[in-house]
């Protein structure tokens, strides 16, 4: 057998190895006293006993390599050369010897673990082969009582040397993995990983008997000793710098620092007194929201765990929501699981059951909404007997109406019980339920209602504190309110003083931590329990309580038999966890599982669900973290693997169902095809239901794997993720968010390495489109037309009315709107709308919807106004059709647009104010910012100047933080027009100016016009007494439309040049011309002008406007 410390050969039945004088007896695994080979409960616990040599051979060895939290010490004798030439052989080796000696008695008695004797160094390990709480701690104190032990050893070895011993110490604390190295006969049992090479370069650093430890060490040593701060160091060999203390004067040990403030309340009860006051002023029916933030294990679930309770007692209804790290991007998981427990439902339920017990627990008048039954059923996977009557939504509205059915529950529960409802851990919460706790709190009225919200503090916090009527911010507890809480997790007996104080030093006024170190101290052999209390058996070891909670976890774990191996198995499962799972990842061993969660539960560290003997909870997230942290990488690789095909075996409906479950654990497992495959997927379904901010974080997710595949299989599904991610980010960001940019930058490079397939057209009309909204339109009809001839070689009937409609409006930003018309055209005929009908989901839009809207604005330009106002109409019947509702948006949005075209402010504000509304809902930033605009304009051209001037500014600057900068033209001259009619003249000519020139950035032909004649407007009132300068704008505009064959608009320019006219300006006979072209729209507010005008004196006629 081999010695556990130095892996020496050991005699048979030696207690201690003869090499290193290391403890080899067998120990209770629950308090670590030694036991006997015959004795199967601890004489001094009473646990059942699992007793393991810990002399093991090389072959047991080989197979227990595991991660640990470990604090590295390195010791080296100062100028062990020098001292080599000084003394001889034999007199070196006695005096290195007994320096060996003393430092291993020293590092022994606090519990080191001496991995490797390195000439005259040493290599130690705090926190194994046992965790500690403290081992920083223990480390230091081994430090210091190796050097305050040189003196004496000097003094000893005069006879050989009048040298000085001194050494240098370096100490670094991080994950490593213990494992054993070596082949043939030589083996070690090695810390692997950065921290010991860190600490061996901190000990370089050190001079005589100093103590150089880092930054991670010295957070885990709560101290006032006279520490140096060195600064953040550059190693040698390391990547990273690393924060450096040295502690030079040893033996100045100062006390642990306390707590640096105290309060005279005790616990919560202050902030539990303002949380009882809001719940009384609900029970008013004065509805408050509360939010409750701290730090991990401050104590929020506690305090709203209190409240509840007083709650409960006054028979109100209570309903905790719990947001979950694993379904931070599963829409609606909160309240799923919080309906699931209020309904009762279980595991064996059928839908048909699950919609039984639904209907049970719906309050009064629920049954009276059908519609929102059927939505809460599906949310639910109920469903009734017969089959359910049909709902005809879009995905986005079945979301928000799903989201309106959550809340008419509520107020309907609320109108008969007090509610006080909490949603715990928001910085979890997926978007969706974070909407619908913004939607209650906003639509809180007089109900008997209080909503506790908490989460945890910092970067986490997804909550503003102004979205609450109070916002309690948890600090830790003052020393005596921890003692009190203290003498809570004891039941009231009393604990030795001097325990007391190191429990409270040490935990920092945490409540979590005080619950768990308290309970570590329990569970150690130096307490032994009296009628008034406890008492000490031993003197309190110095490094017994534990400095951080991770370390404090782990000696709990490590303290367990079959629980711990139970507990890393569980955390793969998440913090609740199923037995039927469990036992799967276990090997099918039923008794493993029954005695590991035994011993889990009788810890503390899980408990089993109310009134379920198969469900099971980690007490605390961090108990789970740390069983999982614990395990190597190749085991968690193999259980998550394990995880994911019994899931989908257990469920395979769960890979429609919840694919970003499944792509978690496969992604854990670095199964990196299956898992990107799977976030694929889970991206392609929520886009589907329009949750489109779940579908962006399922698509990055599998974005993030992609370097990890084969090349070509690589491309493809990158390829594949940002064509579906494209369309999520426009819609939730706007056509031109930031991130675009570079993600149509890497599609390009994609396409120029992949062959040509059909599915390449998505991402090259994805870049195409976001030029074309940006109003990069130099190139663009080239761009199109090779995307065009792309899918015609590839043979996508699918693609071709998208890729016919890119060319269209390519072309009709040139201003060749005669041929744009005919291209709309084509792409409406090429369209079918039983093959073509899901391309929306593809691009965004529907091709025939957008190809018919654009081509209004093309056949309004050539004059054709009846044709173009059919055409909107028929796009607007298409879109509602196709239930589709970024479809729908862009139909309304161009119906708004085109009212202005025509000029009809007044049927504008009819329905605008619905437009807009429906673009909100359906959450489509870009055709928000397009209606918005649409009513300032109609604002100010029925004489609300200052209100539509502020509309449009306001939504200029959305339009310009989304990147929109294909309508800024368009749009700036609107608002020039509005600053012109106010009597603005200075601002208007700044904001013309500032449009003609985004006109020409981007190449645009289709606004110039339109910019020209306003131009020349403003000129003609800022300089009444020089026309020449306005009037020349003007004839540039009518040239410009004679050219382009624009109609309306010259027909518009030539009325104001012919009232010119006849006030005495230069003769402008262009408008009886024009006006006798027009053969539609006989009745729209241009032709009415140009009419109208013509009631003065004819000029004569010319087709020349530059004469």
């Amino acid at each position: 057998m081999l010695c556990i410390a130095c892996h020496g050969q050991l005699a048979d039945g030696d207690p201690l190895c003869a090499h290193c004088g290391q403890d080899q007896r067998m120990r209770c695994s629950a308090c670590g006293a030694p036991a006997a080979p015959a004795h199967r409960f601890c004489a001094s616990c009473g646990a059942r006993l699992n007793l393991q040599n810990p002399g093991t051979s090389p072959a047991e060895l080989a197979d227990t390599a595991e991660k640990r939290h470990l604090t590295v010490l390195f010791c080296d004798l100062v100028d062990s050369t020098a001292l080599s030439g000084a003394v001889d052989a034999e007199d070196l080796r006695e005096i290195i010897q007994a320096y060996q000696t003393i430092a291993a008695d020293i590092i022994r008695q606090y519990d080191g673990y001496i991995a490797q004797y390195l000439g005259d160094g040493l290599l130690v390990y705090f926190g194994y082969p046992r965790a500690h709480e403290d081992s920083p701690a223990r480390a230091l104190h081994a430090a210091e009582g190796i050097i305050s032990a040189l003196p004496r050893l000097s003094a000893r070895l005069r006879h050989i040397t009048t040298l000085d011993l001194q050494v240098r110490i370096g100490i670094h604390t991080g994950m490593v993995v213990v494992g054993q190295v070596g082949a043939g006969a030589r083996h070690e049992r090695l810390a692997i990983g950065e921290t010991p090479n860190i600490a061996a370069r901190l000990q370089a650093i050190a001079q005589g008997n100093e103590v150089v430890v880092s930054g991670t060490t010295r957070q885990g040593i709560r101290d006032n000793r006279p520490w140096q701060a060195l600064g953040p160091l550059s190693l040698r060999g390391v990547a990273h710098p690393v924060e450096a203390w040295r502690l030079s004067r040893v033996g100045e040990s100062g006390a642990l620092v306390g707590p640096t403030h105290a309060r005279r309340q005790i616990g919560r009860e202050g902030e539990l007194q303002q949380l009882e006051q809001d719940w009384q002023h609900a029970l008013a029916g004065q509805p408050r929201a509360v939010l409750i933030e701290g730090e991990p294990g401050i104590g929020k679930s506690h305090l709203l765990a209190q409240l509840r309770q007083k709650a409960q007692a006054g028979g109100a209804l209570s309903l905790v929501l719990r947001c979950s790290p694993y379904h931070a991007a599963s829409e609606w998981f909160p309240v799923v699981e919080g309906m699931e427990r209020l309904a009762q439902f279980e595991a064996q339920d059928d839908a048909h059951e699950r919609y039984r017990k639904l209907l049970s627990c719906l309050p009064a008048g629920m049954s009276d909404h059908e519609q929102d039954v059927q939505l809460l059923a599906r949310l639910l996977r109920a469903a009734p007997e017969g089959a359910p009557a049909a709902l005809s939504l879009s995905p986005a509205q079945a979301k928000k109406r799903t989201e309106a059915a959550v809340l008419r529950w509520l107020n309907l529960v609320v109108q008969q019980h007090p509610l006080m409802l909490a949603i715990e851990d928001l910085h979890w919460a997926d978007p969706s339920t974070l909407a619908l706790a913004v939607s209650l709190f906003e639509q809180m009225a007089s109900q008997r209602l209080l909503l506790v919200l908490t989460q945890r503090a910092g970067d986490a916090a997804r909550w503003s504190p102004t979205h609450s009527h109070r916002h309690l911010v948890l600090d830790r507890l003052p020393s005596e309110a921890a003692e009190a809480l203290l003498l809570q997790c004891m039941g009231g007996k009393r604990l030795p003083a001097v325990v007391v104080r190191r429990i409270i030093e040490n935990t920092d006024g945490v409540p979590l931590y005080i619950e768990e170190f308290t309970r570590t101290v329990l569970e150690s052999d130096v307490l032994q329990e009296t009628p008034g209390g406890f008492e000490l058996r031993v003197a309190l070891p110095v490094a017994l309580i534990p400095d951080n909670l991770r370390d404090s976890l782990a000696a709990r774990l490590d303290r367990l038999d079959a629980g711990r191996a139970v507990a890393r198995r569980a955390s793969v499962i998440g913090r609740r966890f199923q037995r039927g799972l469990l036992v799967s990842l276990c090997g099918a061993d039923e008794a493993l599982v029954q005695q590991g969660l035994q011993e889990l539960l009788a810890a503390g560290l899980v408990f089993a669900l109310e009134g379920s003997d198969q469900d099971f909870e980690f007490k605390h997230a961090l108990v789970q973290a740390a069983a999982y942290d614990s395990m190597l990488r190749r085991d968690r690789l193999m259980l998550h693997d394990l995880l994911a095909g019994e899931l989908l075996q257990r469920d395979p409906g769960l890979i429609q169902r919840q694919p970003e479950l499944l792509a978690h654990h496969h992604s854990e497992a670095h199964q990196w095809s299956k898992a990107v495959q799977l976030w694929l997927r889970a991206g392609q379904m929520a886009l589907a239901r329009s949750a489109n901010h779940e579908a962006v974080l399922h698509l990055r997710a599998g974005l993030a794997l992609v370097k990890h595949l084969s090349p070509e299989e690589g491309a493809q599904l990158e390829l594949s993720l940002l064509g579906t991610l494209a369309p999520a980010i426009k819609v939730t960001r706007g056509f031109t968010a930031p991130e675009l940019e570079s993600l149509y930058a890497r599609v390009e490079a994609l396409c120029q390495v992949m062959p040509d397939r059909p599915e390449i057209f998505v991402a090259l009309n994805g870049v195409w489109g976001y030029r074309q909204v940006k109003g990069q339109q130099s190139g663009l009809v080239q761009l199109a037309e090779q995307n065009l001839a792309f899918v015609q070689r590839a043979g996508a009937p699918t693609m071709l009315a998208q890729a016919t409609f890119s060319v269209g409006v390519s072309l009709l930003w040139t201003g060749d709107f005669q041929k744009a018309n005919e291209t709309f055209l084509r792409a409406v005929e090429v369209y079918d709308p039983v093959r073509d009908a899901e391309t929306c989901r593809i691009y965004g839009s529907d091709p025939r919807v957008a190809a018919e809207c654009y081509r209004s604005y093309a056949l309004w330009a050539l004059g054709l106004t009846d044709q173009a106002q059919a055409a909107i109409e028929r796009a607007g019947r298409w879109s509602s059709a196709l239930n589709h509702p970024f479809s729908q948006a862009w139909s309304l949005a161009f119906r708004s647009a085109y009212n202005v075209m025509v000029h009809e402010p007044e049927r504008l504000l009819e329905e605008i104010d619905q437009h807009i509304a429906y673009c909100r809902e359906v959450g489509h930033v870009f055709w928000l910012a397009t209606t918005s605009a649409s009513r300032g304009w109609a604002l100010a051209m029925t004489g609300r100047h200052a209100e539509g001037i502020e509309a449009l500014r306001a939504a200029l600057a959305f339009q310009g933080s989304i990147g929109a900068g294909v309508i800024q033209p368009q749009w700036r001259c609107k608002l020039a027009e509005a600053l012109m009619l106010d009597g603005q003249y200075q601002d208007a000519s700044d904001e013309i100016e500032a449009a003609f020139k985004a006109c020409e950035a981007n190449h645009d032909f289709f606004c110039r016009i339109e910019i020209l004649r306003v131009r020349g407007e403003i000129e003609l009132l800022r300089h009444p007494q020089q026309p020449e300068i306005g009037l020349g704008h003007l004839r540039a505009g009518l040239e410009l439309a004679l050219r382009l064959h624009q109609l309306p608009w010259g027909l518009r320019i030539a009325t104001q040049l012919w009232r010119a006219a006849q006030s005495g300006g230069p003769a402008a006979p262009w408008l009886p011309e024009l006006l006798a072209q027009v053969s539609e729209g006989q009745d729209t507010w241009v032709v009415r002008e140009a009419r109208a005008a013509l009631g003065g004196q004819a000029c004569a006629i010319s087709t020349d406007p530059a004469r």
